[in-house]
């Protein structure tokens, strides 16, 4: 007669074995108990059953193999009206959805569903809210995962789950698997001694095989990458017929900001006389979530503050503890120090004047909340995708004139500028190394007379623009003096203010000469 022994063992001592459920004969599920259990049957003379639950909360939320056969309503309530902006990359995603729904208008012309699109760009842009939405739009299931969670010290168990997660996908038709971080497994295989690569390799090998295995179209299956840095990924896994679609989503322009604007700003307390285009121009160069980001902290900081509805200071103010930091401490400065941080900041504004294509400034503040910065001094960038030497002559100009304005009324520099100093050595080794911008550019990289060239060439660019900001700088040292002794009266002055701050300034001691005023 057959003895039953019922075990009740905890998922660490089940788990340490190693044992793959797909390969357990009996496997059921109980719903009332909310236990998993099997039975092993052992073909001996005894004949011994061993019944073993194990409870379900012990097990991984993402377990690949726990999928359903029959197909389910997509519960997915996102579309592309929770997105602002990037028209092309939704006009683009919408053209698969049609090929989706209306296939024999495309097979008519022999077209091919593409397998996969892969999305990059800068961090915080959208790329996974994008694939959420696109799955909605189309109503498929989504199943995201991330790229860190198929590697483990053990080899082939990155694989193994590789080949689960498209196993899912084929049971909860039609899905789309979106797969965030993908450099992770999908960085470039190089050869190494160690092995340390195997387990990642394997993982990546496994993709590469499944991504050819199945037809977009019949399985019903389409897959949606995100990285922000597509220069490490192998190129077996970029070339076509696996990501037929490369589509690069960059930080937004005006037109997108606008548009991410008019989604977040929705009931915050934000001033009516603030529209968007105002809070555009603040976000300039941002990403979508900073921007989502400002108007956030800006509602929690009005809120604390009891400064509600939210003002165009408020806004600004906390854009600027974003991008520079911010710090807890009520630092108090001397008299002398607040001169020095002044003189500094109004260098580069000052500076800034004589440069035709430099951007303008829109704030200069001594009252900074970085830890590491004492002041700063905001420039409004245009979006430009190219820059002549002119433009980085202009930079290399306006970074030296904190340096030059310490110099000329102190007589001597402070390790403030050093930011400045290393911001200026990068540009020039890059406008005279990679950009060739020099009268005899030089082409050699090896010998020891090409790396003397280079050096004697930048210490010369950098000697010039240097000793034309001195000028400039002693030449309307009086100018100089009235903005940073207003700047220490105000603290910090931005926009209409700044502009008509310079205006008196240059009212009282004239010059011509301004090219970006």
């Amino acid at each position: 007669m057959k003895k039953i022994i019922a075990l009740f063992l905890l998922f660490p001592i089940i788990n340490s074995f190693q044992i793959p459920f797909n390969k357990i004969p009996n496997v059921a599920q109980s719903k009332r108990r909310n236990i998993k259990h099997f039975n092993l049957n052992f073909d001996n003379d005894n004949g011994t059953t061993i019944f073993i639950p194990i409870p379900m909360n012990n097990f991984r939320d993402n377990d690949y193999t726990d999928a359903v056969d029959e197909y389910k309503e997509p519960d997915n309530k996102f579309n592309f009206t929770h997105i602002g902006g990037y028209n092309e990359v939704k006009k683009e995603l919408l053209q698969m959805k049609e090929i989706f729904d209306n296939y024999k208008k495309y097979e008519y012309y022999n077209v091919r569903i593409p397998r996969g699109i892969l999305l990059e760009g800068p961090p915080g842009n959208g790329k996974t809210l994008l694939a959420k939405c696109f799955a909605g739009e189309c109503k498929y299931n989504f199943i995201p995962v991330s790229g860190s969670e198929f590697n483990e010290k053990y080899v082939g168990v990155g694989a193994s789950r590789m080949r689960e997660l498209f196993e899912k996908a084929r049971r909860n038709q039609p899905s789309i698997i979106f797969i965030d971080e993908i450099d992770v497994i999908g960085g470039k295989r190089v050869i190494a001694d160690d092995g340390s690569g195997t387990e990642r390799y394997q993982t990546l090998n496994q993709l590469l095989v499944l991504m050819d295995g199945y037809d977009s179209y019949k399985d019903k299956i389409f897959i949606i990458g995100a990285t922000n840095r597509k220069d490490v990924l192998d190129e077996a896994l970029l070339r076509s017929g696996r990501f037929d679609k490369i589509i690069h989503i960059p930080n937004p322009d005006a037109d997108t900001r606008k548009e991410i604007i008019k989604i977040h700003r929705g009931q915050k307390p934000i001033d009516k006389t603030i529209s968007n285009d105002d809070i555009s121009e603040i976000t300039s160069g941002l990403s979508g979530a900073d921007i989502e980001n400002v108007l956030n902290e800006a509602t929690l900081l009005a809120l604390r503050k009891n400064k509600i509805p939210i003002s165009y200071q408020l806004l600004e103010d906390t854009r600027d503890k974003i991008l520079f930091g911010e710090t807890n401490q009520d630092r108090k400065y001397s008299k002398e120090l607040l001169e020095k941080i002044a003189v500094h900041e109004c260098g580069h504004l000052l500076a800034s004047l004589f440069c035709k294509n430099h951007a303008k400034a829109t704030k200069i503040s001594i009252s900074s909340s970085n830890p590491k910065a004492l002041g700063y001094t905001f420039f409004h960038w245009d979006e430009k995708y190219l820059h002549s030497e002119t433009d980085l002559d202009e930079r290399i100009f306006t970074l030296f004139g904190g340096y030059a304005a310490e110099k000329i009324f102190f007589g001597e520099v402070s390790s403030g500028a050093v930011d400045d100093i290393k911001k200026i050595k990068i540009l020039s080794e890059d406008m005279i190394i990679d950009y060739l911008m020099t009268d005899e550019p030089l082409y050699s990289y090896n010998s020891d007379e090409y790396k003397r060239h280079v050096d004697d060439k930048i210490n010369a660019k950098i000697k010039n623009i240097k000793n034309n900001v001195f000028s400039l700088i002693t030449e309307n040292k009086n100018l100089l003096h009235y903005l940073s002794t207003e700047l220490i009266n105000r603290k910090t002055i931005s926009n209409e203010k700044l502009s008509k701050i310079i205006e008196i300034g240059l009212f009282i001691y004239p010059n011509k000469n301004l090219k970006n005023f």
